[in-house]
């Protein structure tokens, strides 16, 4: 399918790519249900060894400004 092309939406043919898409589809989700338990299972029995690291900038900056407070030698 072109990712360009265009379709009047008065046709009755808008959408129906859409839905056949999904319809055809529809397998995988009954499918993936048994091997989404057993990661999610996986992850109950060996957890992570560390916390999620925050993208944030501002726990950057706040390290940063503490760093520059602080006196030398005292990190």
């Amino acid at each position: 399918m072109d990712p360009m092309e265009k379709m009047d939406q008065e046709s009755h043919e808008w959408g129906c790519a859409g839905r056949k898409f999904f319809a055809s589809k529809m397998w995988a989700l009954n499918s993936s249900g048994p091997f989404i338990a057993a990661h999610l299972k996986s992850l109950q029995e060996y957890s992570p060894r560390q916390g999620a690291d925050s993208l944030s900038i501002k726990k950057v900056l706040d390290e940063a400004m503490r760093k520059l407070a602080a006196p030398r030698g005292d990190h």
